[in-house]
Parts: structure tokens; sequence; C-alpha cells
């Protein structure tokens, strides 16, 4: 098996084998060899025979090669994965995800030049990305955004799509779970003290985040709610900000 192959002392001379084999492969069985590289190889071992790929070869090849090379977490590859992105090479999903994989500043930092795209499937892909990577690195520009979108709502909020706000607004609700993510770790370590701390925050993300988790239902505004009963009553907090200056505040608050 190829957690066999990981531990074996062979996995050098493996990787070597499959290496030398990939040129002289059909296309189905390139593909097979290059995943196979991302799970054995290390980036230094395999980077000089991959590298090459993202910029010479096309599609599906150029996308599986991306793939490897983010599990190995190949630092060289940051570069050449984001100009593929930019020059609409390969599938763009897939390499957004590459680079989260690799996970480092610089990986998150590329991320962070595609958060404007015009591709809001993407966009929602790359908010996504960042909100899983580890540390606070991209968590200002992630508020930025959120904060940008909160103001352009206000400005124009008669065409707000209120009722079907989740549908219409998907990369909202993904910077809010990526924010979440970010700063909390997500919702399977949100217990109950932050909930009442968020609501009584200055910060209009922190409020957003906590009103969501109560509205949604699920995993634990139950046993948030159930666990303060006769403790801390949340109407008090609540109550303010339904009638905050945000109509998105209010909105999410009256949820």
């Amino acid at each position: 098996t190829l957690s066999n192959c990981e531990m074996s002392p062979l996995r050098l001379e493996m990787v070597r084998r499959l290496l030398a084999e990939l040129p002289k492969r059909p296309q189905l069985e390139q593909l097979m060899i290059l995943s196979t590289l991302g799970s054995l190889g290390q980036a230094g071992e395999v980077e000089s025979t991959l590298l090459p790929l993202l910029t010479s070869s096309e599609d599906p090849v150029l996308t599986v090669a991306a793939e490897a090379l983010g599990r190995v977490k190949s630092v060289s590859a940051i570069q050449p994965i984001l100009e593929s992105i930019r020059q609409k090479r390969g599938d763009a999903e897939m390499m957004v995800e590459a680079l989260e994989a690799i996970g480092t500043p610089e990986a998150i930092h590329a991320l962070l030049q595609l958060l404007n795209t015009e591709d809001d499937k993407l966009r929602v892909t790359v908010i996504e990305a960042i909100g899983k990577t580890q540390g606070n690195v991209g968590l200002t520009e992630l508020v930025g955004q959120l904060t940008q979108q909160e103001v352009r709502m206000q400005q124009d909020v008669d065409s707000v799509k209120w009722a079907d706000f989740e549908a219409n607004y998907p990369d909202f609700i993904a910077l809010l779970e990526a924010i979440h993510q970010k700063r909390f770790g997500g919702l399977d370590k949100f217990t109950e003290p932050p909930i009442a701390d968020l609501l009584a925050s200055e910060k209009d993300y922190e409020k957003f985040i906590a009103l969501r988790v109560l509205a949604d239902g699920k995993p634990y505004n139950r046993v948030i709610v159930a666990s303060i009963e006769g403790k801390r009553d949340l109407f008090p907090q609540l109550e303010p900000l339904c009638s905050n200056p945000s109509p998105l505040m209010r909105v999410f608050a009256l949820q």
C-alpha cells in the first residue's frame, strides 16, 4: 500500500524510478505517476522534474503537477502556480487548493492576490482556502473584504436580496466562515464564553460570527443557549443589535 511505501527504505528509489518513467509514459499513466509522487516524494526530490511542467504542460498534466507540488509543500511552485491561475491555464480551483496545501505565508500572500478576481466561484474558493490555512496571515485582508461588502450593502440597501441572502451572497458567507476559522479555529472549538464576548465586541465581524452561530441552528446554538439558560441571558445583548445602524447587522440579529 502507499502508506507502506512511504515507510519503506526503498522509498527514495521508488521516487527516482517514477521520475525516470514520467516522460516515457502516456498521459494517463503520467497523471498516476504525478499523483503518486505527490504522496511519496519530498520537495527537493521532485521539484527539478515537476516545476518545468507548470510552464511547459497543458491540462490535465499541469493541474495534477501543481497538486503534487502542493502536497510536497514546494515553496518554489508558488509563483508558477499563481501565474498559471492568472493566465487561466489549468483548473484554477484545484491550483488554489495546491497553494492552500503549501500553506506558507508566501502561499497565503499569493492567495490574497486573487481575492479581487472577477470569477465569483473562484473568489469563494480563494476565501475558503485562506480560511483553512494556519496562523493569522490573511486575517486582516479578509476582515477588510467583509467590511467593504457591508459598506456596499448599506449604500444600496434596497437592492439587497435579503430573503435568500446566503444563496445570493456566497462570498460574504465564505468570508465570515474563513474569518471564523482563522480567528477561532472553527465551530468545533466554539464554546459558550466567546458568544457573549463577541456580541459585546466593538468589531462588527465578531458580532456577525456570533450571530451566525446562534442563527444557524447547527451544531451549537441549542447547546449554547441551554448552557446559558439561568446563568446569562443573551436577549439584552441581542436587542440593541436589532436597531443597529447597519441593516446587515439588524437582519442577522433578528434571525
